[in-house]
């Protein structure tokens, strides 16, 4: 294991180690075990629901460049690719998906158009909500630091893409001798940026999930007689969801239960039960993502993977 990795796993446990003690395992174990199991169902849907709409999503923009793939097929691809993201910082693993569908005979360039375009969505939708929650948790100096950081980070990837000059860097310093691997991708991009039917129906997927999601955390709350607003609990997913970007520990784990405890105990939730509830998400995120990975392990095959890459290289 990389000592960077390594280092990683010690602060997500740490993390974890904190949760525990200042909440006290004792009561989050109470917590626990007071959730019938129809509530505990209840858990499995985010992951689930939210693999299957990313992959519509997926499906969209992929048709939007005149390639399609059987939708089953490309379900198993992004159940794959999402559980590598969970055992990764900042859920890189989640670029497993570009070799995945290269072996389904997508371009590396136009795969990886698709799922920048997809992220760059995803991250602009979590902001926006994520500074609604700074405005209603915080001052407004942190709102509009909020909004600095939004205008910054928006930009800085639209200029990223526009610019001649960075592309040709990214290819010379990074990419290096695997940037021919990319070829086409700025063109990808353009294409995709010029259909706003498919952009439009992302966004509304995108919507989809982040709502979803939030109305299963608001039924489970409102079982325990907890009354959070809707768009609070939104905006406090938000922040969740982008606190998982720090690459500080491995895919966020600890850093997102730790914040999002915090805030639901501004709005008067018990910190016990809202560690059993964001403890148990984890827990079955995990479970999903192990299982996942075992059934689509002969996907992995990295000695398969390295092949295809080197032929697509020297091609």
């Amino acid at each position: 294991m990389k000592p960077v990795l390594l280092i990683r796993g010690i602060i997500s446990a740490s993390f974890l180690i904190l949760i525990a003690v200042n909440i006290e395992l004792g009561k989050i174990m109470i917590s626990l075990r007071s959730f019938s199991l129809p509530l505990i169902l209840l858990f499995f849907i985010p992951f689930l629901l939210t693999t299957i709409l990313n992959t519509f999503s997926l499906d969209i923009l992929l048709r939007s460049l005149h390639y399609k793939i059987p939708f089953k097929t490309l379900l198993r691809i992004k159940f794959a690719s999402r559980s590598m993201g969970l055992f990764f910082p900042s859920q890189v693993g989640e670029l497993s998906l570009l070799p995945l569908l290269k072996t389904k005979h997508i371009p590396f360039g136009a795969s990886l158009a698709v799922f920048l375009t997809d992220k760059f969505i995803s991250l602009l939708i979590l902001m926006v909500f994520a500074l609604y929650g700074t405005l209603s948790f915080f001052t407004q100096n942190i709102f509009w630091n909020g909004v600095l950081i939004f205008v910054v980070v928006l930009g800085g990837m639209i200029g990223c893409i526009q610019s001649t000059l960075i592309r040709s860097l990214v290819r010379k310093y990074l990419l290096r001798k695997y940037s021919t691997l990319f070829s086409g991708f700025y063109d990808y991009m353009k294409l995709l940026g010029k259909n706003g039917g498919a952009l439009s129906m992302d966004v509304a997927l995108t919507l989809t999930w982040i709502f979803s999601t939030s109305v299963i955390i608001d039924g489970i709350f409102k079982h325990f007689q907890y009354t959070v607003p809707l768009l609070t609990i939104i905006a406090i997913q938000a922040i969740g969801s982008l606190s998982v970007l720090l690459p500080i520990s491995i895919s966020g784990i600890g850093v997102r239960e730790s914040i999002t405890i915090f805030l639901y105990t501004l709005y008067g939730v018990d910190p016990s039960l809202s560690g059993a509830i964001f403890l148990l998400f984890l827990f079955v995120s995990y479970i999903l993502g192990g299982i996942t990975l075992l059934l689509t392990a002969k996907d992995f095959n990295v000695t398969n993977l390295k092949t295809m890459m080197h032929d697509e290289n020297t091609h």
